[in-house]
């Protein structure tokens, strides 16, 4: 099993959400299985809905919403 993390502070939720999958892939070498995201109150509740539902049905996700930041093992966002 590989477990990485990725993150993303850009502004728009679809830019955060894009730019975090694409450092996510290229750390596993492979899209995920499972997805445990985390966004904070500054993100699109309804973009970044549709962000997830736009991944393959094999990605199984669990989405959590964050105050003022997230932690990842590069540090706090």
């Amino acid at each position: 099993m590989d477990i990485a993390t990725s993150w993303s502070t850009e502004t728009g939720t679809r830019v955060a959400f894009n730019g975090a999958m694409a450092k996510l892939i290229g750390r596993l070498g492979d899209s995920p299985h499972y997805l445990l995201t985390y966004f904070t109150e500054e993100y699109s509740t309804e973009e970044l809905h549709q962000a997830l539902a736009s991944l393959p049905l094999s990605v199984k996700v669990h989405g959590c919403s964050s105050c003022l930041g997230v932690m990842t093992e590069d540090g706090m966002h």
